[in-house]
C-alpha cells in the first residue's frame, strides 16, 4: 500500500451536483411502487433533458433502467439512448444498493447487467455509485473492475457508520484481489446537496445544524444558499480538501425514492446571477466527475483491502429470511452442478435470471418501512417487511423447483406405494467430496417398509456402512471422488442385542447400533460428561457448560480462558419506556448498538436432554436456560469419520420492543483469524482499508484461525455475522492496518437496535447451524475456509428405484 503525499490544499470554488433519487426497494413505499416509479422519473428526466440542456440526471443503480426498459415503447427507448450518448443522462453499473450478503458469483452477474445491456447499442458503463450503505466487501472492487468500471462515487451515511481513510471527499485506488485499481471518490451523504438549499420545496437539515430556521429551511430556499454554501466550502478548504471543486449529490425532493426536479436549474440560474460569482455550481453525470478527478491528477493514495460495511447489521434483523438466502445461494451451486451433469441443453437463462433478481432484491440494503420501530403494527410496515422476507422465500423455492427438475432428469424416482428404501448418492464435482449425507425417508414410509426396525445400509458391493437414524431419514458419512456416485439400500438387520455403551466411549464403526432401541431411549444416564471419538473430545459440566474442547492430540480447541465458556448465548437488552423511547432510545445508540445502560445476561445449561452413541456421530442435547428465549436447546455432534463437529442452536426468541441484541460465543484458538468474503480470504484488520469498521464482520463460508501446523475452520451456514469487538458499551475501535481483532469471537445471531427500517422485534422460532473443523490441512488459510464452506455443499441425493431401471 503506497501513501503518495496529498496534493496541495486548493480553494474550493465549483460544486458538482449529482442529480439522482435514492433507491430504495421498500422503505418509504411498497416494493412495487418503487419499481414503477423507477419508469416515470427516468421518463421525466428525458423530459427535463430535452427542454434544457443543462439538465443532468444519473441512475443510481441500474435495475432503475431495467424497470424502465421493460415497459418502454421503442420512441421511449430511442430517447433514452440519445440523452445517455449526449452526456445529460448518466448510468450507474451498480445494480442496487447491496447488503454484504450476496456472494462474488451474484455480484459478477448482478453488476455485468449494465454492461450487457449498453454493449449491443455501442455503449459502455465505466461509472457506478452507491449511497446509504457504509461499505462493501472486498469484493465488489473486483466485480466492478470485471466489468469495465473505473470510478465508483460512494455516500456513505454516517448516522450509524463511518467513511473509510477517516475522512470524507478523499479520492483514494481501491486495488482489487486480482491486483486491478478502482478509482473512488469518498463522498458525503447524499442528500447533502439538499441540505446547501440548492432543491426549493426540497431543502432539508438532517446534518447540517446551524443558525437557519425551519421557517427558512422548509419555505426560503434561498437564504439557506447564500448561508451555508459559501461556510460548507471553507470548512472544505480548511479540512484541507485536495480539489479545487467539491461533487455532492442532490434529490429532487427532501426523501429517498423521489423524482427528478426541473426547479434545481432554476436555482442554479439565480446563483449565477444573484449568488457568490466566484463559486460555480453545475449538475453533473457520474462520468463529469470522473473527467475531473482525471484532470485534476490520479496521485490519490492507494489502498488494498476489504471495506466492511456498517449496515450488513441489517440483515441480522431479519435472521430467518437471511437463513434462506443463504441456503438459496448453495441451492443455486447444486442446481448449477446438477445441470452440468445433463449437459449444455439443460442450461435455463430464464431461471437464472430470475433467481438472480430475486436474491440481488432480498440482499438490497433496506428490510422494511421508514416507521417499522415507531408503527410496528402499521398495515404499510408490515407490507413492506413481507415483500422483503418474500424474496429470499421465493429465491429458495424456485432452487427447489428447479432441483426437482433436474434430478428426475438425473434419475430421481417419483413417490410411489412400496417403493425400496434405495438411493444413488452423486458428486458433481470436479473435486472430491466427504461428508455426512442425509438418506431422506418419507414419514409414511417408516411402517409401510418396516424402518422403523433394526435396519443395515449397504452399497451397490454389499459392504455395510455404518449409519444412524435421524428424524427425516438416514444418516451416513460418505467420500466420493470427483463425479463419482455410491448406490445404497436399506436391508431389515438381523436380530442382534443393544452393546453396552459406556459414557466415555465411541460404539465401533463396524458394528451398526439397534436405531430403534436408541429412539426409544433419548435420556443418556448420569453422570455422562464428554463425547469422543478417535478426532477429538468435547468436555463439560453442567454448571459451567462446555469445559473442553481437544483434538486427538489433547491440543485445545478454544482458549481455556476464555470469559465465556463455548457456544453460550449472550442476550442483550437497552431498557426504556414504552411506546414513547421506542425510537428515541435507539436514535442515540451511535455506532455502540447498545445503550450505556445495557443489561447483558447469559445462558446456563438447564439439563441434558439426551446423549446418543453411534456409528456416524456421537451427539449431545443440551437445554438451556437462556434469557430473552422462551426455550433453548443447544445439539452438539462428533463425527467418527472426520475431524468435526456439528453445532445447532434452537431457540424461541421472545417478542421484546425494546432494542435487543443475541451473540453465540465461538470458538478462539490460538492462530491468525482469517474470514472467507466475497474476493476471497482476508484478515480483518490487516486486509482492511483504513479507518474502517473493526467491531464486526460479514462472512460467507464463515472464518479460520491458522498457525504453522494446524488450524480450526468454523462454519457458520445460516448467519452472516461475526463479532470482533469487545461487547461491552464504549468507543469503538476503527482498523488502522495491521491491527489484527484479539478479543474473543460471536456469531451476532440477531439485533434490532435500529431506530428504523430494522424489524421491531426479533420473536419467533429460530435454528442457527454452525460446523467447527480440524487438521493439518487446516492450517493453510485457503483449505480450511474451503473446509468450512465445503461442509454445508451437500451431494445430489437420489431415490433409486429398481422397478422403473431394472438396475
Amino acid at each position: 500500500m503506497s501513501e503518495p503525499a496529498a496534493p496541495r490544499r486548493r480553494r474550493v470554488r465549483r460544486l458538482l451536483l449529482v442529480h439522482h433519487t435514492h433507491t430504495d426497494v421498500g422503505y418509504t413505499a411498497a416494493p412495487g411502487q418503487v419499481a414503477a416509479w423507477q419508469g416515470d422519473w427516468l421518463r421525466r428526466a428525458i423530459c427535463l433533458a430535452r427542454e434544457n440542456p443543462a439538465f443532468r440526471w444519473t441512475c443510481e443503480g441500474f435495475w432503475g433502467v431495467e424497470r424502465f426498459w421493460e415497459t418502454a415503447s421503442a420512441d421511449e427507448r430511442a430517447a433514452l439512448l440519445e440523452q445517455i450518448r449526449a452526456g445529460r443522462i448518466g448510468l450507474s453499473a451498480s445494480w442496487l444498493n447491496l447488503s454484504e450478503l450476496p456472494d462474488q458469483e451474484l455480484l459478477d452477474e448482478l453488476h455485468s447487467r449494465a454492461a450487457r445491456w449498453a454493449a449491443p447499442h455501442g455503449l459502455t458503463v465505466p461509472c457506478a455509485m452507491t449511497a446509504d450503505i457504509n461499505g462493501h466487501s472486498w469484493g465488489l472492487a473486483q466485480s466492478l473492475l470485471d466489468s469495465g468500471v473505473r470510478f465508483l462515487f460512494s455516500c456513505v451515511h454516517g448516522h450509524h457508520g463511518l467513511p473509510p481513510l477517516f475522512r470524507r471527499h478523499q479520492p483514494f485506488w481501491w486495488e482489487a484481489p486480482a491486483g486491478g485499481r478502482l478509482l473512488v471518490y469518498n463522498g458525503e451523504h447524499y442528500h447533502l446537496g439538499n441540505e446547501l438549499g440548492l432543491a426549493p420545496a426540497a431543502t432539508s437539515s438532517y446534518l447540517i445544524k446551524d443558525d437557519c430556521t425551519a421557517a427558512e429551511i422548509f419555505g426560503d430556499a434561498w437564504t439557506v444558499a447564500r448561508r451555508r454554501i459559501p461556510r460548507y466550502l471553507a470548512a472544505l478548504e480548511a479540512a484541507g480538501h485536495p480539489l479545487d471543486f467539491a461533487p455532492l449529490m442532490i434529490s429532487g425532493l427532501r426523501t429517498d425514492n423521489g423524482p427528478p426536479s426541473g426547479a434545481l436549474l432554476g436555482q442554479l440560474t439565480r446563483w449565477e446571477r444573484e449568488g457568490e460569482p466566484e463559486i460555480e455550481i453545475r449538475l453533473a453525470t457520474l462520468d463529469d466527475v470522473r473527467h475531473e478527478l482525471e484532470t485534476a491528477g490520479g496521485e490519490w493514495p492507494v489502498h488494498r483491502g476489504d471495506w466492511p460495511d456498517w449496515w450488513s447489521d441489517g440483515a441480522a434483523s431479519v435472521p430467518a429470511a437471511v437463513s434462506r438466502f443463504r441456503q438459496a445461494l448453495r441451492e443455486r451451486r447444486l442446481c448449477r452442478l446438477a445441470a452440468r451433469c445433463l449437459g449444455p441443453q439443460a442450461a435455463d437463462p430464464a431461471w437464472e435470471q430470475e433467481l438472480e433478481t430475486r436474491l440481488g432484491l432480498f440482499a438490497e440494503h433496506t428490510f422494511s418501512h421508514a416507521a417499522s420501530v415507531s408503527q410496528p403494527w402499521h398495515p404499510a410496515v408490515q407490507r413492506i417487511a413481507a415483500a422483503k422476507e418474500a424474496q429470499s422465500a421465493l429465491a429458495l423455492d424456485l432452487c427447489a423447483r428447479r432441483l426437482a427438475e433436474l434430478t428426475r432428469a438425473l434419475g430421481d424416482a417419483l413417490p410411489r406405494p412400496g417403493l425400496p428404501p434405495g438411493w444413488r448418492v452423486l458428486n458433481p464435482r470436479d473435486t472430491a467430496w466427504a461428508g455426512p449425507v442425509l438418506l431422506p425417508v418419507a414419514w409414511h414410509e417408516l411402517h409401510e417398509l418396516g424402518l422403523d426396525q433394526p435396519q443395515l445400509l449397504v452399497d451397490e458391493d454389499g459392504r455395510e456402512l455404518p449409519c444412524q437414524r435421524r428424524p427425516a431419514g438416514f444418516l451416513v458419512w460418505l467420500e466420493l471422488p470427483a463425479g463419482g456416485e455410491s448406490r445404497l439400500e436399506l436391508r431389515p438387520a438381523p436380530p442382534r442385542p443393544l452393546a453396552s455403551l459406556a459414557p466415555d466411549s465411541a460404539l465401533p464403526a463396524d458394528r451398526v447400533a439397534d436405531l430403534a432401541a436408541h429412539a426409544a431411549a433419548p435420556h443418556w444416564p448420569a453422570p455422562a460428561s464428554a463425547l469422543v471419538t478417535a478426532h477429538g473430545r468435547l468436555e463439560w459440566d453442567p454448571g459451567q457448560g462446555i469445559v473442553a474442547l481437544r483434538d486427538s492430540h489433547g491440543h485445545a480447541l478454544h482458549e481455556l480462558g476464555a470469559a465465556r465458556s463455548l457456544f453460550t448465548l449472550v442476550h442483550e437488552l437497552t431498557p426504556c419506556r414504552l411506546p414513547e423511547e421506542a425510537c428515541s432510545s435507539r436514535a442515540v445508540l451511535g455506532r455502540n448498538r447498545k445503550g450505556a445502560g445495557v443489561q447483558r445476561r447469559e445462558s446456563s445449561w438447564k439439563r441434558v436432554l439426551r446423549r446418543e452413541s453411534g456409528p456416524v456421530l456421537e451427539e449431545l442435547e443440551v437445554e438451556l436456560d437462556a434469557p430473552g428465549c422462551s426455550w433453548a436447546v443447544l445439539v452438539l455432534g462428533l463425527h467418527h469419520a472426520a475431524p468435526r463437529l456439528d453445532v445447532e442452536l434452537r431457540l424461541h426468541k421472545e417478542s421484546r420492543w425494546e432494542a435487543e441484541n443475541l451473540y453465540f460465543s465461538l470458538p478462539r484458538p490460538a492462530g491468525e483469524l482469517w474470514v472467507d468474503k466475497a474476493g476471497g480470504p482476508l484478515r480483518p484488520g490487516i486486509d482492511q482499508l483504513p479507518g474502517t469498521l473493526l467491531d464486526y464482520t460479514s462472512v460467507q463460508a464463515g472464518y479460520a484461525l491458522c498457525d504453522s501446523a494446524s488450524g480450526l475452520a468454523v462454519g457458520m451456514p445460516d448467519q452472516h455475522l461475526l463479532q470482533l469487538g469487545p461487547l461491552e458499551h464504549g468507543p469503538r475501535r476503527l482498523a488502522e492496518p495491521p491491527c489484527a481483532p484479539m478479543g474473543p469471537l460471536y456469531a451476532w445471531l440477531m439485533t434490532n437496535y435500529w431506530e428504523t427500517n430494522f424489524a421491531a422485534e426479533l420473536g419467533g422460532f429460530h435454528s442457527f447451524r454452525f460446523s467447527l473443523h480440524w487438521d493439518a490441512a487446516c492450517a493453510r488459510p485457503a483449505d480450511a475456509l474451503a473446509r468450512a464452506r465445503e461442509a454445508w455443499e451437500e451431494a445430489l441425493v437420489l431415490r433409486h428405484d429398481q422397478g422403473e431401471d431394472g438396475a
